[in-house]
This record gives structure tokens, C-alpha cells and sequence, in this order.
């Protein structure tokens, strides 16, 4: 029998048990289930995080996939969402409707999204007591894991969801970039565990040549192909693998050193003489 894999999307973290729980309701309902993370370190209730992640997972989900994604669920309907990838991959998620699955909607842009779309939709009935009142506050082992639990086993999800239009969907707002006056003026939307910068520029957005990213009060050069391009310590601004542009410092934390946070603005504009080139270039070259 082959292994549906079911991944797991939230922000419960690994020092309790929750996200183990998740794993065991999982294989409880299908034992043949391959049960593996994406993360569970999203920001407590950070939607903008948990979408991100999504977004940057969707283009290497396997055909047939079934993502878990538990984040700030609150008092919203439960669903299962069927999308279907460029490719013809079909996949699965289970989770609120909270805008959690806004990246399978369509129209979306790096780092929020790609050519994905969801073709159907179905809520799930909560699991309530014999008096009809919900019986628990603990959704993802109630009511997520055991609807993944059973894709995964090959039920199909009418079995236990009504339907209804994917486009009905919530949908979060992809924050996009403006061309103004020969520079494009974007923001941060996120900042990676090792303090690397993705905007929301998408990097076929990008000048054709050489650009110049001004943000918290820097000028970084760009593009670098890799980390290898420059000596420890240099800034980057380089064609992101999720999409996106995105700025580092080789071996160290640009968020902490620049003092970046996310949603601040940024722009970016080409190069186009040497004289700009070089005074860019010594703004972004470390201090000996």
C-alpha cells in the first residue's frame, strides 16, 4: 500500500506534546500514513507567517498530498480544500478558514503564492457532546488530524464535509509592490530564522541589470547569484529560490545588524551609471 504523505503546518511549537498528538490521531486513522512537518514554529496566530510557508512548500508538495495546517483556528468554519498545482499535482489541506489557504486561491505573488488553485472546498462539522454543545478546544487532535487521518486513508472528503465554493474562501490580501517614478517600492515580508530578508518583490520584477536596494537606511547592490559571491560579512541582494527578491549578510543576521522588521518599506531602483555602482557598492562593502 502506498504511503499518502499527510505534512503538519502550525504554531504549536515541540515543547509540548500538541504537534506529537497531531502525528498519533493521524496514524491512529490511517497507519500507513507517511506523518511529516513543514514546521511548527509559525509565530503564535501569525497568519502572514503560516501563509508564507505554505506558499514556499506548495511547489515541492508531492501529487496527492495532504497538508494539515492549524493556526489561529478561533471560531472559524473547518475545511478541507482541494487545489490542483500547474503541474497536475492534486493536493489536499485541512485547516480554518481564516485566509490560512490564501496562497491555493489564485493570483497570488512570491513569496505568497504561486500556480496553484483550489477547484473545491467542503466544511466540516465540528465534533459536538450528546447535548449538542462543542465538546473541545483542542481542534487539531479533534477535528484536523482525524480529517487528514482519513484523506490520507483514500476517503473521499464529501464523506465528511459539505461543499461549497472555493471561491467562498477567505482570502488575506498579498501585499504588492508599486513602480513609481523608475523605482519599485516594496516591503519585508518576512524574515527567516537565520535573519535573511524576503520582500514582496518578485524577481521577475526586477531591472533587467544592476539594482540598488535601499532599506532602513542601506543601499545593497545587487544581484549576487549565491553566498559564494562574496567575502563573510557582506550584504546581498539576490533572486530569492521562493520567488522573491532577498537580502542577507554572508554569515550573519541582516534583520539584527540593519535593524529590519517586517513590513517595513523598501525600494528599488537600477543602476545606471558607474558612479552610482561604486557608491553603492562601498555602502554595502564591511567595515576592515
Amino acid at each position: 500500500m502506498s504511503r499518502t504523505p499527510v505534512f503538519l503546518l502550525t504554531d504549536f511549537g515541540t515543547r509540548d506534546a500538541y504537534a506529537g498528538i497531531l502525528r498519533a490521531v493521524v496514524v491512529g486513522e490511517a497507519p500507513d500514513a507517511a506523518v511529516l512537518d513543514l514546521t511548527h514554529e509559525i509565530p503564535p496566530q501569525d497568519l502572514e507567517a503560516a501563509r508564507i510557508a505554505l506558499a514556499s512548500a506548495t511547489p515541492s508538495l508531492p501529487d496527492g498530498a495532504v497538508t494539515c495546517a492549524i493556526v489561529d483556528p478561533g471560531d472559524r468554519p473547518a475545511v478541507v480544500v482541494r487545489a490542483r498545482r500547474a503541474d497536475g499535482a492534486t493536493l489536499y489541506g485541512v485547516g480554518p478558514d481564516n485566509g490560512l489557504f490564501s496562497p491555493w486561491l489564485g493570483a497570488s505573488r512570491p513569496p505568497y503564492g504561486g500556480d496553484v488553485r483550489a477547484d473545491a472546498a467542503w466544511v466540516l462539522d465540528p465534533p459536538r457532546g450528546p447535548d449538542g454543545d462543542r465538546r473541545t478546544t483542542f481542534d487539531g487532535r479533534d477535528l484536523f488530524a482525524p480529517a487528514a487521518g482519513r484523506l490520507a486513508r483514500g476517503t473521499p472528503p464529501e464523506r465528511f464535509g459539505v461543499p461549497f465554493d472555493p471561491d467562498e474562501l477567505v482570502r488575506l490580501a498579498s501585499p504588492a509592490p508599486v513602480a513609481r517614478q523608475g523605482a519599485i517600492r516594496g516591503r519585508v515580508a518576512w524574515i527567516d530564522r537565520f535573519g535573511d530578508v524576503v520582500t514582496n518583490v518578485p524577481v521577475d520584477e526586477l531591472p533587467a541589470g544592476r539594482f540598488v536596494v535601499e532599506v532602513a537606511g542601506r543601499r545593497i547592490t545587487g544581484p549576487q547569484a549565491s553566498f559564494a559571491d562574496v567575502p563573510p560579512g557582506a550584504n546581498l541582494a539576490y533572486r530569492g529560490s521562493f520567488g522573491a527578491l532577498e537580502l542577507a549578510i554572508a554569515g550573519g543576521s541582516a534583520a539584527a545588524d540593519w535593524g529590519v522588521t517586517i513590513g517595513q518599506p523598501l525600494r528599488v531602483l537600477p543602476l545606471e551609471d558607474d558612479a552610482a555602482d561604486t557608491a553603492a557598492a562601498e555602502a554595502t562593502t564591511p567595515p576592515s
